[in-house]
């Protein structure tokens, strides 16, 4: 069977499979007949909740690292997160695309991509209704070799089939099939709640702004461009961001990040920045 029937045989079967139980195995094998993969999950994303997972393919060694970290927070710091929230149109993305220039020397990759042995990976970006996405990440981890461009060209080929697919099996704006959202509404909104208040009380608003752009992988250059400063204003900022809060590396940023997502929540507007350093100097 050539590379072009049998990409068009996984087509029709995934429409036939549209509304049924194997839908997401025959999501997985039309993928798979455009480039091999090895690692798969489907995620609904939504802007005021924790990502909800719609169909989990990934290998044990994967899970475990996604359950310690990227549910519990890294997530939000993610390139896909951030392309899916960010209101871009439905395509398929290789996170060499939309990643950010410093992002393979970051904490966040070190912490979650380096722990999955992840070689190289993609995702379908979904818009799903309003503040919501639907994410289809595929990686490889066995396979050694990262995706090829004839390969990429295929996946983007295919959008259109798989857009329209996916919104038939998980119609915006109702719950999904068969899934429970097992996150308490207090933890996801906590959550959301944490990230948006970081360091709202502690930094300035342009500090602020450099701080998370530091947590996602931009390097000086790249911060400066996306706030439209000069690297050497940035790199201002980022020396008063370490003064601060008393460190001295963006590896030890990225740890008060998470452990202040952490924090219990308070009264609102809730900073847990503030909160993780007043507990720290109360108790030194």
């Amino acid at each position: 069977m050539t590379d072009q029937r049998r990409i068009l045989d996984q087509a029709g079967r995934l429409i036939d499979a549209i509304g049924q139980p194997e839908f997401p195995t025959a999501l997985r094998e039309a993928i798979n007949a455009l480039a091999p993969i090895d690692s798969f999950i489907v995620l609904a994303y939504h802007a005021r909740r924790t990502p909800v997972i719609l169909h989990d393919g990934l290998r044990p060694e994967e899970r475990q690292v996604f359950d310690e970290h990227y549910l519990s927070g890294a997530y939000l710091l993610s390139p896909f997160y951030q392309a899916c929230m960010g209101g871009t149109e439905p395509g398929f993305h290789l996170i060499s695309e939309i990643a950010p220039d410093g992002f393979y020397e970051s904490e966040f990759c070190k912490v979650y991509y380096a722990p999955s042995a992840i070689v190289d990976e993609g995702g379908y970006t979904l818009p799903h209704g309003s503040g919501s996405a639907i994410l289809v990440p595929i990686g490889r981890v066995m396979i050694e070799n990262p995706f090829a461009a004839e390969e990429a060209t295929r996946m983007r080929d295919f959008l259109p089939v798989l857009a329209a697919a996916v919104r038939r099996h998980w119609p915006p704006g109702t719950p999904p099939r068969d899934v429970e959202d097992v996150a308490q509404p207090t933890i996801r909104e906590h959550l959301q709640a944490a990230f948006e208040g970081f360091g709202t009380t502690v930094l300035t608003e342009r500090e602020r702004d450099v701080a998370l752009l530091m947590l996602r992988g931009h390097s000086s250059k790249s911060a400066a461009r996306r706030l439209d400063i000069s690297p050497d204003t940035e790199r201002v900022h980022r020396r008063n961001i370490y003064e601060k809060l008393g460190i001295s590396s963006q590896a030890e940023l990225c740890s008060l990040f998470f452990e202040a997502l952490a924090e219990e929540p308070g009264g609102e507007p809730a900073d847990p920045l503030a909160s993780l350093l007043a507990r720290r100097a109360a108790s030194s």
